[in-house]
């Protein structure tokens, strides 16, 4: 900020996300000392909590009296999402979850089940995933359990996860972007690198890399 002040005779103004950084400090100074905004999230899972809302760290009063003046003016607020929502590009719908979980923020009552899901040990987080509202948290929930606990899955929940690794793995998509490989052109990558090198530490690495890559084909084939 202070180069670009000196630069251009302005600086603008930086937001930092706190969001579990109570007590943190950078560069030797606690969070809300560098002359930034910060906003320390409260919700359920965080160190402290009001099962909702945030705390604003104000570098200065003006800001801080600008601050209230928005957060008391509800006018206010409806105007600048009207206009944020008149401007919002139409973006061509999505394919997949990844990508449309910025389609929207998630209701109040799927924030409250989201902080049950969260905070419920293993053995009833696959009970609640059916009561999600949304079923892009419902899905996401799936992978979770599937990926890390799946001793708690269904078979149904298995297969679909089984499925959707499957898919990922040998199939072209937008998770791949626009250099991805599919685990067959990586491991036809990596044999062809195998062969080509002269160094017993990258002949070691890239032995390591394919016994990787055919133990996920195994399971996944």
């Amino acid at each position: 900020r202070s180069k670009f002040r000196g630069k251009y005779g302005w600086a603008p103004a930086l937001i930092e996300d706190g969001a579990h950084a109570f007590g943190s400090k950078y560069k030797g100074k606690y969070l809300g000392n560098h002359n930034n905004f910060v906003m320390n999230s409260l919700q359920a899972i965080k160190h402290i909590t009001s099962v909702d809302g945030g705390v604003l760290y104000c570098p200065h009063d003006e800001l801080y009296e600008r601050a209230k003046l928005v957060r008391e003016n509800k006018d206010f607020q409806d105007r600048i999402s009207s206009i944020l929502g008149d401007n919002q590009f139409n973006w061509p719908a999505q394919e997949i979850v990844e990508q449309r979980i910025y389609d929207g923020f998630p209701s109040d009552a799927d924030k409250l089940w989201r902080d049950r899901f969260e905070l419920a040990p293993w053995a009833e987080k696959a009970k609640l995933i059916e009561g999600f509202e949304d079923d892009r948290y419902r899905e996401l929930a799936e992978r979770i359990i599937c990926y890390q606990k799946p001793e708690f899955a269904s078979k149904e929940m298995l297969d679909r996860f089984q499925t959707f690794v499957k898919t990922r793995l040998f199939s072209k998509g937008p998770w791949l972007k626009d250099k991805g490989q599919t685990l067959d052109q990586a491991i036809v990558e990596a044999e062809t690198l195998l062969a080509e090198t002269d160094t017993e530490e990258e002949k070691e690495i890239l032995e390591k890399l394919l016994s990787h890559y055919n133990e996920k084909k195994s399971i996944y084939s």
